[in-house]
């Protein structure tokens, strides 16, 4: 995977940070749906990450496709904050060159990397499939992305670009050096593709300040490559572990600035997996500095890197130390690290015991003592790092005494600074730092207090305050406390509460007491009010009522620029769901924006019509305030809720009929005297026109075996004897709105089954298998074509494994499993649907990669991948029991089977969000069952599959109402000797067809609605 941030850096720091995507590498088919984006676009649309959402607007979050970037200057893309190249599956093919679909950025690439003057991060792994594991990789990407776009230190108003490289899995031998020719513009960088699982940390930065070693080890962090060579200005940030490696490592890793030490029983060695750029970079190790008072003992508590001045220890590996200077000089020892870096807290720590009653600082080094000599020999590359240890200093708090300032007065803020211990004769300077303490973790940039407050002393005592916010004042001689003022400037900006944090820096010359911090709340005189009502509060599905709603957002304050407000659509009972019930105009992405001069924007909601019996349905949009202080801030007024009514269409009957006509689907030329004479049939799929597929046992005239069929309007068409010859042996599945059809063909001479698609009853086309496979495969489903026609099954793989697939436009697609893409593991893909912003496929996929346990998956096909997010989980709560999907509607409601707390497997439905269902639901049985499967879901929620006794004999059912349950042949009007075992699937107009017995033959049938 390779992706790329490139930063650049914009005047006003209150506006959303905008981010720009390559096109041909990222697919949004729906901005405002996190669920449909990859990670790297959740973050950007996420509300809370400072990042204007993807759009079309000047102010949006853009993508550009290969033949817009091609055009693009350097100053078109600084009017981006983040440049994102994503290449989403696209493949290194070979050594020294790259995928096609990246030739546009290759040959653009000194033209977007000139703009690349700022922080930078490469990353040499997957870290956006990664994050499916679990919330902290994706925490990590965006701690990563605000390195990128950090502007500490350079000055107002100048541009400044940052990037991030992420190479993914290449399909070179884990023996061949690849080149990195997308990032050709910075220089050379070089690697290998091979596989790691844990990552450890070898620096920091103060965008990072919360990253530790412990966030990312055994986080399965996917690292399939590790970079060797890089250019100058680039240095090792985090370490890929137990990488596998030939036995002996390139000599480039014993190169400065990287010197590789780990070594286990894989022959693995550490290397580089992420490399960074800036000048804000801070180098581990460090060691924490102390100062105790007199007769306590010191413990030295110490972070070793992984670069040539600092070998990490191994452990076991003794440490010694020496006190080069101060109180305690010349004390010497050595200790036995049990921990080493890539460890939880990848720290070290001894203790000694000073001599009565020290003043003073000691000076230590620590260092590897790598020959058992207790001399500190750099020349035999013993790294090192330094300790300071003050003795006899007084200790220093904060506390903020008024923490409540404003803009109006303006009225100040106090904060005390208060010393205890050791002597008051003496005058003592402290330092501070002051921050804005909602960025201070996110973005790590103080607010200048020529822009937002003042800072000085009560009484006059000496207070001074630099450029970077580090402040230094002194407690005068004879006093034990001093008040500092944080008085605040009255502007014109919309900048809501902020609220400042003032920290105590460690000193040498007194120690910190656990309350080192204090925050102070300013409140802003200037932030408009925003409110929103229902213009219109009702719509309907009715096509000829052509009836919208409205939402009306309201502001009040200054009109003189532009402001974007935040909105959620939650879900719940009875509540619309957004792009399966409803659209927005302007699309729903969490934000609108009003322009200068408006007071007034309105959102319009159109229903989505359906044949479902739904009812009135309602969505609610609710105000939230800014995500973070980088937005344009404002409070909410008194209406911050509002509500339209969605009217049902008035045409939509019963999710239910009363009563159904049975039809028998058995035979073609059912008069023939040539055998069979009593032919079997099953019927699997039906379309919205009543058209039935299936297989039967064809009269003689027509051939052998096991056939295909078409059935429509009382007409059944052999699909096999025509297009694959009348002893050929075929089965049809599934079948769309247009009539195409999908199946597999048996080849019986190969002995090996192909996945098929038949136009009509005289054109057939074998799908295309997966790369080294013969054959062995099955289409299950195909979705309508109005966006595109998808199909989903399965087929074998190179290592003769199934594998969920799906075909597209010629092409063949392996989804890989939930735990990863091990070509060992096996998946299965049963239904796909027709949903509006992309098609989902649902299926089977192993768990776990030790177990043969599947669970239910829901996945965007256009994906083409199964990521553990994916993981529908289980009716009981267990990962350790089974589950599949077999059918998904438009509205994205799966429906399928899942083993139960009472050990049974019964029938779910799972609907997106908690909407329609509440979630996770079990359809149960019929009275006395113990076991059933749904096998098909209509849009209008109509829901068939089996229900089965004790004794295995199994039923056909329908569940309707949101679960309600019946017996199918207890419908049937004209039951005759029908009994019947399956519905196999179900259409919005209520019309079933299955399989059953007629005077005791297999039979297909289709069940009619009176």
């Amino acid at each position: 995977m390779l992706l790329l941030f490139v930063q650049i850096g914009i005047a006003n720091a209150a506006t959303l940070k905008r981010a720009l995507f390559y096109g041909p590498t990222t697919t949004v088919s729906d901005p405002g749906n996190a669920t449909a984006s990859s990670t790297l676009q959740e973050i950007v649309n996420d509300a809370s990450s400072g990042f204007a959402p993807i759009g079309t607007s000047s102010t949006s979050s853009r993508i550009w496709t290969e033949a817009t970037w091609l055009t693009k200057t350097v100053a078109d893309f600084a009017a981006f904050d983040v440049i994102i190249l994503d290449d989403k599956g696209i493949e290194v093919a070979g050594s020294g060159s790259s995928s096609a679909l990246w030739n546009a950025a290759i040959a653009n690439r000194q033209t977007w990397s000139t703009a690349a003057n700022g922080n930078g991060v490469l990353l040499g792994g997957d870290p956006s499939w990664s994050q499916h594991y679990g919330a902290t990789t994706k925490s990590e990407l965006l701690k990563l992305l605000n390195f990128a776009v950090d502007k500490t230190g350079y000055p107002a108003n100048q541009p400044r670009t940052g990037f991030l490289i992420v190479t993914g899995q290449s399909s070179g031998s884990d023996t061949q050096t690849q080149t990195l020719d997308v990032a050709g513009g910075f220089g050379n960088f070089t690697f290998r593709p091979a596989d790691a699982d844990k990552v450890a940390l070898v620096a920091s930065h103060p965008m990072l300040d919360l990253l530790q070693a412990s966030d990312l080890t055994d986080l399965h962090a996917s690292a399939h490559v590790s970079f060797l060579s890089w250019p100058a200005g680039f240095y090792p940030f985090a370490l890929c572990v137990d990488f596998l490696y030939p036995a002996v490592p390139p000599a480039s890793f014993y190169a400065p600035p990287f010197r590789s030490l780990e070594q286990d029983s894989k022959n693995g060695f550490t290397a580089p997996w992420i490399l960074v750029r800036g000048a804000q970079r801070q180098l581990m190790p460090q060691a924490y500095t102390q100062a105790k008072q007199p007769g306590q003992t010191c413990t030295i508590t110490a972070v070793f890197q992984t670069l040539a001045q600092s070998p990490a220890p191994i452990t076991g590996q003794r440490i010694g130390f020496a006190i080069t200077s101060g109180p305690n000089q010349g004390r010497t020892g050595t200790f036995t690290p049990t921990t080493r870096l890539t460890d939880a807290q990848g720290k070290v720590s001894f203790a000694y015991t000073p001599i009565a009653n020290p003043v003073g600082i000691d000076h230590i080094t620590l260092f590897l003592d790598n020959n058992n000599d207790n001399v500190w020999q750099p020349s035999l590359g013993e790294g090192s790092v330094e300790a300071i240890v003050s003795w006899g200093t007084p200790t220093v708090s904060i506390s903020a005494v008024d923490a409540n300032a404003s803009e109006t007065g303006p009225d100040p803020a106090v904060f005390r600074i208060t010393r205890t211990g050791g002597s008051t004769a003496q005058p003592l300077t402290v330092a501070l730092t002051f921050r804005d303490a909602a960025n201070a973790q996110s973005t790590g940039a103080p607010v200048p207090s020529e822009d937002d407050y003042i800072v000085s002393a009560v009484a006059g005592a000496n207070v001074q305050v630099d450029t970077s916010k580090h402040a230094t004042v002194t407690i005068l001689a004879g006093q034990a406390s001093l008040d500092i003022t944080v008085t605040p400037i009255d502007d014109t900006l919309a900048e809501g509460p902020e609220r400042i944090e003032c920290s105590i820096r460690p000193g040498l010359t007194y120690s910190t007491d656990p309350n080192f911090i204090a925050v102070a709340t300013i409140q802003d005189n200037d932030t408009p009010t925003v409110s929103v009502t229902a213009l219109d509060s009702t719509a309907s599905e009715d096509p000829a009522a052509a009836d919208t709603g409205v939402f009306l957002f309201q502001r009040t304050g200054g009109t003189a620029a532009s402001l974007t407000v935040f909105y959620t659509l939650p879900l719940g009972p009875g509540r619309a769901i957004y792009g399966g019930d409803y659209l927005l105009d302007p699309p729903a992405q969490g934000s609108v924006t009003f322009g200068t001069g408006e007071t007034d924007f309105q959102l319009t909601l159109t229903a989505v019509v359906d044949s479902r019996n739904e009812g009135p349905e309602t969505v609610r949009l609710d105000l939230v305030p800014p995500p973070s202080m980088d937005t344009p801030f404002y409070t909410l007024g008194g209406s911050s809720t509002a509500t339209i009514t969605i009217v049902d269409n008035p045409g939509n009957t019963l999710p239910i009929p009363n009563s159904y006509t049975i039809v028998n689907l058995g035979t073609i030329n059912p008069n023939t005297n040539q055998a069979p004479i009593n032919p079997t049939s099953r019927g699997f799929g039906i379309n919205a026109s009543g058209m039935v597929v299936g297989d039967y046992t064809p009269p003689t005239y027509l051939g052998t075996g096991t056939h295909s069929f078409r059935y429509y309007n009382g007409g059944l068409s052999d699909l096999t004897s025509y297009t694959l010859g009348a002893s050929a042996t075929a089965y049809a599945f599934g079948i769309n709105s247009a009539g195409a059809t999908v199946g597999t063909y048996y080849n019986t001479a190969l002995g090996l089954y192909s996945a098929i698609r038949w136009t009509d009853a005289l054109n057939a086309t074998m799908l295309v298998p997966l790369p080294g496979s013969l054959g062995n495969q099955q289409a299950n489903a195909i979705s309508d074509n109005t966006t595109g026609e998808w199909i989903a099954g399965w087929g074998v793989n190179a290592q003769g494994k199934y594998r969920a697939v799906v075909w597209e436009n010629g092409f063949t697609d392996d989804l890989g499993t939930l735990p990863g893409t091990d070509g060992l593991l096996q998946s299965y893909a049963l239904g796909v649907n027709n949903h509006p912003f992309g098609h989902r496929v649902t299926g089977r996929s192993v768990y776990r990669d030790d177990s043969p346990i599947t669970h239910a998956f829901l996945t965007q096909a256009q994906y083409f991948a199964i990521y553990p997010g994916d993981d529908l989980g289980t009716l009981w709560g267990s990962d350790a029991v089974n589950s599949e999907g077999t059918s998904v509607n438009d509205l994205n409601e799966v429906v399928g089977s899942s083993m139960t707390a009472s050990v049974q497997t019964h029938a779910f439905i799972k609907a997106p969000d908690s909407g329609k269902h509440l979630g996770f639901v079990d359809l149960g049985v019929l009275p006395g069952d113990t076991y059933s499967r749904a096998l098909s879901i209509a849009n209008n929620g109509l829901i068939v599959g089996v229900s089965r006794t004790p004794g295995y004999i199994e039923r056909a059912v329908i569940w309707y109402n949101n679960g309600q349950i019946a017996n199918l042949i207890t419908k049937v009007s004209n039951p005759g000797s029908w009994t019947l075992s399956t519905a196999a699937s179900v259409n919005s107009s209520g019309s079933i067809c299955g399989t059953g017995y007629l005077n005791g033959i297999q039979r297909a049938f289709l069940l009619i609605p009176n």
